[in-house]
């Protein structure tokens, strides 16, 4: 995997860029924000936190 600047993951694969679609690709990166990032304050992702609040 290859993380970008801004800290979202680029998934590679054995695909070409030509075949995935700007929606996956967008798909993939909300997904990595919102269930597999994990913030250092709080060490847990933003799913967490928001079902912890409710």
């Amino acid at each position: 995997m290859d993380y970008s600047p801004m800290g979202m993951k680029l998934k590679q694969c054995d695909c070409s860029w030509k075949k995935n679609k700007p929606e996956h690709i967008v798909d993939d990166n909300v997904w990595f924000y919102n269930y597999e990032r994990m913030k250092l304050k709080t060490k847990q992702t933003p799913f967490e936190t928001r079902c912890l609040s409710s």
